[in-house]
């Protein structure tokens, strides 16, 4: 379904990010398994931070490195701090500047966001590098850019 990311409540999907319901479906139909995936989310989480540096109540982490919370790693973020925040804030009760600036989530159907899962999955050879690469190439001013240039045109 995805992997955990730097707010360590939220699962990030490949082509949805953040935005997208967890749901349960009960069958009795014999279903095979599949693989966890990974798509770099943890090299590129490491990197990015910019739902930590633009979090309002202070309550995702900077840390680089996730911690281990019932054998699985997700971000050391501060849930309660986040829902005091929520609750009291004037504005209204839900903030989700975390997942509005998200890179996994701004660039939904485009080449950008089509590149970068392929960038990621190949982060391994060169994490850091690439991860930056992305954020770099995330700012507004490539937004136009998405409507005229398919995936196609870059792989063919």
């Amino acid at each position: 379904m995805g992997e955990l990311s730097r707010t360590g409540d939220c699962t990030v999907h490949p082509r949805l990010g953040f935005r997208h319901e967890v749901a349960a479906a009960t069958t009795d139909l014999p279903l095979a398994p599949d693989k966890p995936i990974d798509l770099g989310l943890l090299d590129f989480c490491r990197v990015c931070k910019k739902c930590a540096e633009n979090c309002p109540s202070q309550a995702i982490t900077l840390d680089a490195d996730p911690i281990e919370h019932n054998g699985y790693l997700r971000g050391n973020s501060d849930m309660k701090k986040c829902t005091i925040f929520r609750a009291t804030n004037e504005d209204g009760v839900f903030c989700g500047r975390c997942m509005k600036v998200c890179p996994w989530n701004s660039k939904e159907d485009s080449w950008f966001h089509e590149a970068g899962i392929l960038l990621e999955a190949m982060a391994r050879l060169l994490p850091n590098s690439l991860s930056q690469l992305m954020i770099c190439l995330d700012m507004e001013q490539f937004s136009a850019v998405n409507k005229f240039l398919p995936l196609e045109f870059f792989f063919h």
